[in-house]
């Protein structure tokens, strides 16, 4: 009876444990796209960034593990609907996302920009997005990214369509436009100069005034793994750390430090 009652009790106490990091494990895409993700030049084993080391810290309180996995942009949405992948960041909110992704209320402000060889702004004069249509520019954007709900839309316009090049990898985007295949890109404001820093393009390539979106982005979790519960704390702690401002030290030093690395 004792050994029964011991047992029982300490059944009950382990229920009452929180869960700890070896039994819940998140799967996070990640991609070069700093600062929200990047590999440390100084280890490359070691993946840092703004979205890595808010979620990593996130999930720690949550008792959950980090495991990151790199993959295209496409490949991550695929990933995400289908249970493969737990988590994403920068995602837009768009309603076929939302039949299969949770989103936070986590945001970032970056804009979109249309960024354009240096001196070719006034050579295209463009307004909007919709303006391409009516001119023979070609326009670089990645697979399956959604910059705004004008490029949505007029992206399934087959005469808008024609004018669109697509690719996988933005950093081969920069030099497609370097090397004049497209003439302009879409990317964050942020990245796209860090990028262009870093690849020695920055007095090549620059950010013209067409803002295509300031649309806020979220982490987005899948469905198929993530409870809406779990996203709710997600979302109380993240409230928490803005408040003791461990989300702004986050976001300091990565803006600060590696913008100029």
């Amino acid at each position: 009876m004792n050994s029964l009652y011991s047992f029982f009790s300490f059944f009950i106490l382990f229920l009452l444990i929180p869960q700890t990091a070896s039994s819940c494990t998140k799967i996070m895409r990640w991609n070069d796209d700093p600062p929200y993700s990047y590999v440390d030049h100084t280890n490359p084993k070691v993946i840092k960034g703004i979205s890595i080391e808010i979620a990593r810290e996130i999930l720690l309180a949550q008792g959950c593990e980090l495991k990151l996995v790199k993959m295209p942009w496409a490949r991550a949405l695929e990933s995400l609907k289908s249970g493969h992948a737990d988590i994403i960041s920068g995602a837009f909110k768009t309603p076929e996302r939302q039949e299969f992704a949770h989103y936070s209320s986590t945001i970032e402000y970056s804009p979109n920009i249309l960024f354009l060889r240096t001196g070719e702004e006034e050579k295209w004069n463009l307004k909007s997005l919709a303006d391409i249509e009516k001119s023979q520019f070609k326009l670089g954007v990645q697979i399956n990214v959604s910059y705004s709900r004008e490029f949505d839309l007029l992206k399934k316009q087959p005469e808008f369509g024609k004018h669109i090049h697509s690719n996988s990898n933005r950093k081969s985007l920069w030099k497609m436009l370097f090397l004049n295949r497209v003439d302009g890109v879409i990317a964050d404001k942020i990245t796209g100069l860090i990028e262009l820093n870093n690849l020695g393009l920055h007095n090549k390539i620059i950010p013209s005034s067409l803002i295509i979106s300031s649309e806020p982005s979220f982490f987005a979790f899948s469905k198929k793994t993530t409870t809406k519960e779990f996203v709710d704390q997600f979302d109380t702690i993240y409230a928490n750390f803005l408040s003791d401002g461990t989300i702004y030290k986050i976001e300091n030093f990565h803006l600060n430090i590696d913008q100029n690395q």
